[in-house]
């Protein structure tokens, strides 16, 4: 461009050189390198000013390219986060799935188990709640007595409105004959067998807390009416629910199940264990004796008609600690 510039200024002015003395001559070429100089000087502004421009724009490109990196990265961390999250989904999506495998196949050997049994699935609606549970009792009724009770395995489902629930297992559930809705047919040998005629009943049990006697016999107490009872087991003011289980204890006697619900909880520790000389709860049974007055439990024995003998726990604020051993030999006449 500059080398151009010079040709055309000097093809334009070199013809009038040669009619001019030397001074116009000098002047003119002085002039001339002036134009020329004055033109270089644009130029070089020109040229400054785009550099300028070029710097500038290169430099806005290096941020956007900055900018977009660190996008780009932050993306690729957001991507290896949700590919993580999917990851436990379909870990726990798995887990589910065989859980309801097992379920199922538990559900299977249920039904191979006792699908000789007519009818045998009775569902009570138990009608008073406890601890804001609902309580539903899914019961197999297997076998039964003439006049007595009919027993079997039963789930025991605490259900909340917002989906918080609990299952609990009682193998040896029963009621009276006399309060389920039955067809009976009696055998030639004592024996009978029975129908349901209803697939669900309802059944509310006593909202009275057994802690007002000094020593109530569980013995003493009516099944019908106490397939479920309360009672302040560790007297801190609420009340635990105990069932009852026929024919699990000694010499066939009821057992009596605590099933703790203490804030929402299903206690499965301290109580039901032995530890310290600590009494399993696990144990009672329709033999034993609950003091409300000095905080015990006696547990009764036998060892037969002449022998018996009892362990008196008492309440330490852990748990029932073992006190003494009272014995009872009783000699024949």
């Amino acid at each position: 461009m500059k080398k151009k510039s010079l040709i055309f200024i000097y093809l334009i002015f070199s013809p009038v050189l040669f009619g001019q003395s030397k001074k116009e001559q000098i002047q003119m070429l002085t002039f001339r390198v002036d134009s020329i100089n004055s033109i270089l000087s644009s130029e070089r502004n020109t040229i400054a000013q785009k550099e300028l421009g070029y710097t500038s724009k290169i430099s806005n490109l290096e941020n956007q390219v900055t900018l977009l990196k660190s996008e780009i990265e932050l993306l690729n961390k957001n991507l290896l986060g949700k590919d993580l999250e999917i990851k436990n989904l379909n870990n726990e999506l798995i887990k589910t799935k065989n859980e309801n495998d097992f379920l199922n196949n538990q559900l299977i050997i249920l039904n191979e188990k006792y699908n000789h049994l007519p009818n045998n699935l009775l569902t009570i609606d138990v009608t008073n709640k406890f601890n804001d549970f609902n309580i539903k009792i899914f019961w197999i009724l297997a076998y039964g007595f003439p006049g007595d009770n009919i027993i079997g395995p039963a789930t025991i489902e605490f259900k909340k409105n917002n989906g918080e629930t609990y299952y609990v297992q009682n193998n040896n559930f029963s009621l009276p004959i006399k309060d389920l809705p039955l067809q009976i047919q009696y055998e030639k040998d004592s024996s009978f067998k029975f129908n349901l005629t209803k697939s669900k009943i309802s059944k509310s049990y006593p909202q009275k807390i057994l802690t007002s006697f000094d020593e109530p016999s569980f013995n003493d107490m009516n099944h019908s009416t106490y397939f479920m009872f309360l009672l302040d087991i560790d007297f801190d003011g609420n009340p635990e629910l105990f069932m009852m289980g026929e024919n699990e204890a000694q010499r066939g006697c009821w057992s009596y199940k605590p099933i703790f619900f203490e804030s929402n909880e299903v206690i499965t520790k301290d109580l039901y264990y032995e530890f310290n000389g600590r009494l399993n709860l696990m144990k009672l049974d329709a033999l034993s004796l609950f003091n409300n007055r000095d905080k015990s439990i006696k547990l009764r024995y036998s060892n037969g008609a002449f022998d018996s003998f009892a362990e008196i726990f008492k309440w330490d604020g852990y748990g029932y600690k073992f006190y003494k051993k009272e014995r009872n030999l009783l000699k024949r006449n």
